[in-house]
């Protein structure tokens, strides 16, 4: 009987979800992913099903990311620093060099038209952003952090969306200041 294979599942889905951003869905090979994973191709069958199970587990793990971040920041930061550290952090993300955009809207471009589960899985995950942020939102403005004046749903819509094409824009490689420019301007809308 065959030994299980023992790997570090987030590592792999990280390494993988890089060659998607690259490559995209449909040109990524098995070769490729076995390539970038470590894995030999019988161990990615066995453990994710096929490329497209793999390509799911992938999204998941990526869109899992901005939780984390925030559930990480929430012990030692008010709403309002969350939400500049996380919006001061996509300046370094965008600027750098390797940052290839953002995985879940190339996701939705290229295979979310006619896979209707990704489609579903991108929509579902935005929304979460969405709630996560609303939240945020509100718990700064019950602080007085955060204008209390303005539409916490509205606030939350506008900031994925500035989050989402901050890191969309990643694969057009612009500068640091122009980064800048955009945080700076998205972020006035907190007070």
């Amino acid at each position: 009987m065959a030994r299980p294979v023992e790997f570090d599942r987030a590592d792999v889905l990280r390494n993988a979800a890089l060659v998607f951003q690259q490559k995209g869905y449909t040109q990524t090979t098995m070769r490729d992913l076995v390539h970038a994973t470590g894995l030999n191709e019988s161990s990615i069958y066995n453990s994710f099903g096929n490329k497209r199970a793999m390509f799911l587990d992938v999204l998941k793990n990526y869109e899992s990311q901005f939780a984390r971040t925030v559930n990480a920041l929430r012990a030692t930061h008010s709403p309002r620093e969350i939400l500049e550290h996380t919006w001061w952090s996509l300046v370094d993300y965008t600027s750098e060099s390797a940052a290839q955009g953002c995985l879940l809207l190339s996701a939705a471009n290229e295979v979310g038209f006619y896979d209707n589960e990704v489609r579903d899985y991108v929509r579902n995950a935005y929304a979460a952003m969405e709630e996560a942020l609303e939240a945020l939102v509100r718990e700064g403005q019950a602080a007085g952090e955060i204008a209390a004046d303005k539409d916490a749903r509205q606030l939350a819509r506008f900031l994925a969306n500035s989050y989402q094409g901050l890191r969309s824009a990643a694969a057009l490689k612009p500068s640091r200041e122009k980064c800048e420019d955009i945080v700076r301007a998205a972020l006035t809308v907190l007070d």
